[in-house]
């Protein structure tokens, strides 16, 4: 009798490594460019129990790759754990600098922007500045920077800077 009987189908390690790749650079894809490639994630990394079978399932592996360090800054980010957050995406940050991939620079510093935003500010400003000066041609990136930038300096009270940034948004989208 098969009834009693659970089954666990573990996926290869390779499986593995090309689903956190492939999460990865699906959810930079769609902080870049919103709609624009449907998600082929291979496990609902939004739900908490998948993730961490997920990451349960790479512990063999031993990786620390900065696609695992994006995807639980984006996981703490999703379950309110903003400073874990931060760190995550700061060591990220830093193993994609040592692989020479500045492009995704801009998309970790947004995300440290939108953690630090209710708590600090000022951070929150620095980021969204280094984001925006680091965007180069993606103007989609350089936008939402901007108007959170804005959202941080109506907040901060500096208004001189805020009209000066609301200026360079509508320069951008026109």
């Amino acid at each position: 009798s098969w009834a009693g009987t659970s089954l666990r189908f573990r996926p290869s390690d390779e499986e593995l490594s090309d689903a956190l790749q492939a999460n990865a650079e699906d959810m930079f894809a769609e902080l870049l460019v919103p709609g624009a490639y449907p998600p082929r994630f291979p496990a609902d990394l939004s739900n908490l129990r998948e993730f961490e079978s997920f990451l349960k399932d790479l512990e063999p592996l031993n990786i620390t790759s900065p696609d695992l360090l994006f995807l639980k800054g984006r996981y703490a980010q999703n379950s309110g754990q903003k400073d874990a957050a931060v760190k995550f995406y700061k060591e990220c940050l830093s193993l994609w600098k040592a692989q020479n991939e500045p492009e995704r620079e801009p998309v970790l510093l947004y995300l440290m922007g939108q953690c630090c935003e209710k708590e600090n500010s000022e951070q929150a400003k620095g980021f969204f500045r280094d984001c925006i000066q680091r965007a180069g041609e993606c103007q989609e990136l350089s936008a939402k920077c901007l108007c959170e930038l804005c959202g941080v300096l109506k907040e901060l009270g500096e208004w001189g800077e805020l009209e000066t940034t609301a200026r360079e948004a509508l320069n951008l989208n026109q």
